[in-house]
């Protein structure tokens, strides 16, 4: 067939192939189409634009939290609270180690002291008996002298001094047994006293010593939270990133809706020009005009086609980088959130520190100054049974002496004045014996009392030399109020911080929900690429039939060329990009320039 006669059967087919009619009602259904893509478009990205918003809020919120609790950190001064405790814990280690030393110095010598008296018992007690022998042997004495025809009121005055001396010394030794017995009593008593009092002591130092370490511990974990700051800030930055990339990706929305407005104005403006064509005028110029229309159809369907698969998947990239960034925010949220959790149980140590440890401290001290003052006086008591027992002891043994050094400086004498009553001598010569017994026992208390007297001496000198003689509950007091004021500024910091950290877990777990909830709720992404599917397949169809039926390539050219650079170009393309980017760039520094936690509009 001549190539003039197939033009002309392929211009006719052109023609042929649709109505005006139908190609009319055909873009009508696209359109219904397209207003249908705009609406699921439109409702999954009002839906994320409003969840994204209250996300947003709640995260400025946790922010503002975030911030105030390391301002609340930073109020509490950690260095200086660890040092102030540091020097407690070292002012209690340093009086441990000085008590520790003194009272079981004290205990140890008391013990000794104890132990020691025991021996002494016995020879005091053989030194009384002499004693009792000696009375007993003067008062036989001076019966044997009453029975003598001459009076020897020498004798007589030697036997009442000596018989005086005797039971004055007598009187000595049973006051010293006594008092003796007494003191082991005492010491007893307060050996076990002590004990109990040192246990006290160190079980009210132990538990401030505890309160330290446990006040040291919150510290340090209120010290290792700081050094999240810096942590914190990073994941903020990734929340700030993945908050930008969201609102980026919710404009597309409008890019969207303005390439489907685009694609709907060409329509309705090929279908406004269609409409002039009459099928019943034959004119060549006419159906020239008529054939050229047609092939503009077939070009921008092909090209609309096209254009609706990259709006398809510029929308399903839209909606899946948003999904990951409300992943990625949820997730950094809720990290900063966890990072402070370990307060939580901090708020719950603080305050049994207090209802227990300090209270309790504080409650032995308020007892102890009454303790600490009788166990003070029985110390003190102690001190002076010593002093009475040491200074009777040195009477009884000058006395002994002195009984010995008279008996025997009148013996002589004596002697010679009844040396003819046998029975006088042989009861002298007892005497004598007696004196030479009570020697031996008193060198045997002497042997056991020397020791007595160095051990009290020692325990004098370490009673005197002692820092503290009774508990230093004035000190301790100092320590408590020192403890008390730390643990109060921490008490009140804690519970400011656990305030901040149970909003701040409040709002993590509602920004969670939503993040869950908003993207079950994305109604439309299926649908949507279906949607668009359909739409593409019916303009191709158009584009397809169109271009079977005419296959004049120059003249089709020469159209897109020209004239359909007037309904649909790339540049077109990138101005519909460039006018919703540069506006809601504006909108988005205008929101930048005032509060960053304002509402963001972005539709």
């Amino acid at each position: 067939m001549p190539k003039e006669n197939k033009d002309k059967v392929e211009f006719k087919n052109l023609l042929n192939t649709y109505s005006v009619k139908e190609i009319s009602d055909l873009f009508a259904k696209v359109d219904e189409k397209i207003m249908r893509l705009h609406q699921c478009s439109s409702d999954d990205f009002l839906m994320l634009n409003k969840d994204f918003k209250t996300i947003f809020k709640y995260r400025n919120q946790i922010d503002s939290n975030i911030s105030d609790i390391f301002n609340f950190m930073a109020q509490i001064n950690s260095d200086l609270l660890i040092k102030e405790l540091e020097s407690v814990n070292e002012y209690i280690k340093n009086t441990n180690s000085i008590r520790l030393k003194n009272k079981e110095k004290k205990s140890e010598l008391l013990n000794e002291l104890s132990n020691k008296i025991r021996l002494v018992f016995i020879p005091l007690r053989n030194f009384g008996q002499n004693l009792m022998y000696l009375r007993l042997l003067f008062s036989n004495l001076n019966l044997i002298i009453t029975s003598e025809e001459k009076q020897n009121i020498e004798t007589e005055s030697f036997i009442e001094i000596s018989e005086r001396m005797a039971f004055k010394c007598k009187i000595l030794s049973e006051k010293n047994y006594k008092e003796l017995n007494n003191l082991r009593k005492n010491i007893k008593n307060s050996s076990q006293n002590i004990s109990q009092k040192l246990k006290k002591e160190y079980e009210i130092e132990k538990t401030i010593s505890e309160s330290v370490n446990q006040l040291q511990q919150l510290i340090n974990e209120i010290i290792n939270i700081e050094k999240l700051a810096d942590s914190v800030k990073k994941r903020n930055l990734e929340i700030k990133d993945s908050a930008d990339n969201i609102i980026t990706n919710i404009q597309y929305h409008d890019i969207i809706r303005q390439k489907m407005e685009h694609i709907q104005q060409t329509h309705k403006d090929f279908m406004s020009e269609l409409s002039e064509f009459d099928k019943s005028n034959e004119e060549k110029k006419f159906l020239i005009e008529k054939a050229i229309q047609f092939l503009k159809i077939r070009d921008i369907s092909g090209l609309h086609a096209t254009k609706l698969l990259h709006t398809n998947k510029e929308y399903q990239n839209a909606i899946e980088i948003i999904i990951k960034n409300f992943l990625n925010i949820g997730d950094n949220i809720n990290l900063n959130v966890n990072s402070f959790n370990k307060l939580i149980s901090s708020e719950k140590e603080i305050i049994d520190l207090k209802l227990n440890k300090l209270s309790f401290i504080n409650d032995q001290l308020n007892s102890f100054d009454n303790k600490s003052k009788s166990t003070l006086e029985e110390q003190e008591h102690l001190i002076i049974l010593f002093n009475h027992i040491a200074l009777n002891f040195n009477l009884l043994k000058e006395l002994s002496g002195e009984i010995e050094l008279y008996i025997q400086e009148s013996n002589e004498k004596v002697i010679i004045n009844h040396e003819e009553n046998q029975t006088f001598s042989n009861q002298f010569n007892q005497i004598i014996q007696i004196l030479g017994e009570m020697k031996k026992s008193f060198e045997r208390i002497e042997i056991n009392f020397v020791p007595l007297l160095k051990i009290i001496e020692e325990y004098k000198v370490i009673h005197n030399k002692q820092d503290n003689k009774i508990y230093n509950t004035e000190g301790k007091n100092d320590l408590l109020k020192k403890i008390n004021s730390i643990a109060e500024k921490l008490t009140n910091t804690i519970l400011e911080i656990n305030k901040k950290i149970n909003e701040n877990d409040k709002s993590s777990n509602l920004v969670l929900e939503k993040i869950k909830q908003s993207i079950s709720n994305i109604k439309y992404y299926d649908y949507f690429d279906q949607l668009a599917g359909e739409i593409t397949t019916e303009l191709n169809v158009i584009n397809y039939h169109l271009k079977n039926s005419y296959s004049n390539n120059t003249v089709s050219n020469k159209i897109n060329l020209e004239q359909l650079k007037d309904y649909y170009t790339m540049d077109t393309e990138y101005k519909i990009h460039d006018d919703v980017i540069n506006k809601k760039s504006k909108g988005k520094n205008k929101s930048t320039n005032k509060n960053e936690k304002e509402d963001v509009e972005y539709f």
